[in-house]
């Protein structure tokens, strides 16, 4: 069987099986298994996760609670311990039928099965059904993985027609937001994540997202917001967000303080070495600027920002041939991303 007529039965499968959904609990569930299933539902996956696992240092022969364990870390995008549950949830004697269709959620959010491809076909269940809205959000998420932003879109508009809870409009809108900014529409998706900030104003996943993306252009409430977050819990993201803003704003020495405990805490972090880079570039400080920004993942060296770091360093430091190269790569970038606006309506 080839790999278009094994992906093609698969998709099939997965409405078949959709009917299914893996969160039942016996009557008998304890207190943890009903946290584990609130903290879910109020999408906070990783909380949820860690109350399985919890609930399975009592019960390590529970198959579901293994394949719960497996929902909640595909859902809060941890693939790798997805796998793990999963695996697990097979060996324990987890419902077939109910692994079989989270195996294939998983392949679809990795984006083995292509969300183009496979997208309409699969949201083709009654809008009742709740696993509707599992296997549209785990196409969203395979699309977004691989920057397929007008098949993101396409679903997220189906995604919406789904009966959904207030955290689930909000995510909606922050996934929108992200089709945006891939895009080159940071104007655009800084609306967005206003919206879902508005519609959820505790959801500090809305708040970050739009922090980052004002720190350009309203680096002040940008500090502002990611204060907002940074009260409740530190993080890298949040803090390389601060650092961005401080720059922004013209506030090296905070940047520096930053960006100093980031690179102790996650030395090998390419998002953190470019912002190191950007910093000695806004001090005139080219040899430092050119040692961090040329020592960057190939994944983010390649990326639109880096680019447009890279070539005014080369152009501030006189190397012509260098700027002529990078000057062409990202305006193919940005050709691309032109293309993507046509797409979704963004331009004429």
């Amino acid at each position: 069987m080839t790999r278009r007529w094994f992906l093609v039965g698969a998709a099939t499968g997965l409405v078949a099986l959709a009917t299914f959904w893996l969160c039942i609990p016996p009557a008998w569930t304890s207190a943890t298994w009903r946290h584990a299933m609130l903290l879910e539902q109020q999408r906070d996956f990783n909380g949820s996760l860690a109350a399985w696992q919890k609930y399975l240092e009592g019960h390590p022969a529970s198959g579901a609670a293994q394949l719960n364990a497996a929902i909640v870390a595909r859902r809060g995008d941890n693939l790798p311990m997805a796998s793990e549950h999963l695996r697990l949830a097979t060996d324990r004697g987890a419902d077939p039928k109910a692994v079989a269709r989270e195996r294939l959620l998983q392949a679809v959010q990795s984006g083995e099965i292509d969300a183009t491809r496979a997208g309409l076909e699969l949201a083709t269940i009654q809008n009742k059904d709740q696993g509707t809205a599992l296997i549209l959000e785990a196409l969203i998420r395979g699309a977004l993985r691989h920057r397929r932003v007008a098949a993101a879109m396409a679903v997220l508009d189906r995604y919406e027609t789904v009966p959904l809870a207030s955290a689930d409009r909000a995510q909606a809108l922050i996934w929108r937001g992200e089709c945006w900014r891939m895009a080159g529409e940071p104007r655009r998706a800084a609306e967005v994540f206003d919206q879902a900030l508005k519609l959820e104003p505790t959801n500090d996943a809305a708040r970050l997202r739009l922090a980052e993306s004002l720190t350009q252009d309203d680096p002040a409430r940008a500090r502002a917001l990611i204060a907002d977050v940074l009260e409740r819990k530190e993080d890298p993201v949040s803090r390389l967000i601060l650092a961005r803003a401080c720059r922004n704003l013209g506030d090296l020495e905070q940047a520096e303080v930053v960006l100093t405990q980031l690179g102790r805490d996650r030395p090998a972090d390419g998002m953190v070495q470019m912002e190191r880079g950007a910093l000695a570039l806004d001090r005139g400080e080219f040899d430092g600027a050119y040692r961090w920004l040329e020592r960057l993942p190939d994944a983010i060296k390649k990326s639109p920002e880096a680019l447009a770091l890279r070539l005014r360093l080369a152009r501030a430091m006189g190397n012509t041939a260098l700027a002529t190269t990078l000057a062409g790569e990202l305006a193919a970038l940005e050709s691309e991303q032109n293309q993507a606006r046509k797409n979704l309506g963004g331009l004429p």
